[in-house]
């Protein structure tokens, strides 16, 4: 003879309704539909979870931008120094190849030097247009190949600050706008160093 198992309310157990037949080794369940099975405090659990996570993610994605934003402003400020020594270099290249003009930028009217000193100002001249090139081979890669902005500020543009002052010094006044010059290329190209090896170490 059949002996009937014991009727349990299947809510106590697994917080659903319907009805469940308890055995030793049996155990069936009426369960109600799919949607009914889940457990309110854990669906609630889950919501917040997925709602932490995408707030996460915007925040995330908002730090990633603030830092791309910086790092380009960066980029940017470091770039303008290569280009500020690009045109001065050009320009004394010019300069120094045309002793006339060369009269003009320093104050010394209706120059015209010995062929000794235009031999000279000529050497000076053709190093100025290499390094040139070199300042625009360096801003292609302004991170990498910052140690070339750096020994541009210093001894060239040093160099230059040094020859305008002891020539300032010695009673020539026009010379003021080299110091002026190449004491705001210094302080900019330093600047741009410093930016650029701090990108590099992020």
């Amino acid at each position: 003879m059949n002996k009937k198992l014991p009727v349990t309310n299947c809510e106590l157990h697994c917080g659903v309704r319907g009805v469940s037949y308890a055995g030793f080794s049996q155990h069936r369940s009426v369960l109600p539909d799919r949607n009914e099975l889940r457990n309110p405090q854990r669906q609630l659990t889950s919501d917040r979870h997925a709602k932490t996570t995408k707030y996460a993610t915007v925040e995330l994605t908002n730090l990633k931008s603030f830092i791309m934003n910086g790092q380009n402003k960066n980029l940017f400020l470091i770039k303008i120094a290569y280009w500020l020594g690009i045109g001065a270099d050009l320009l004394w290249a010019i300069v120094l190849l045309s002793p006339k003009l060369f009269g003009t930028m320093v104050g010394i009217p209706n120059y015209n030097p010995d062929i000794q000193t235009r031999l000279i100002m000529a050497i000076g001249g053709t190093l100025m247009t290499g390094w040139t090139f070199l300042l625009l081979w360096a801003v292609k890669e302004p991170i990498e190949r910052r140690v070339v902005i750096l020994i541009t500020a210093f001894p060239v543009v040093f160099g230059l600050f040094i020859v305008a002052l002891i020539g300032y010094l010695e009673g020539n006044t026009s010379n003021i706008w080299i110091l002026v010059k190449t004491s705001i290329l210094f302080i900019v190209m330093v600047t741009s160093y410093i930016l650029a090896r701090k990108m590099k170490m992020y």
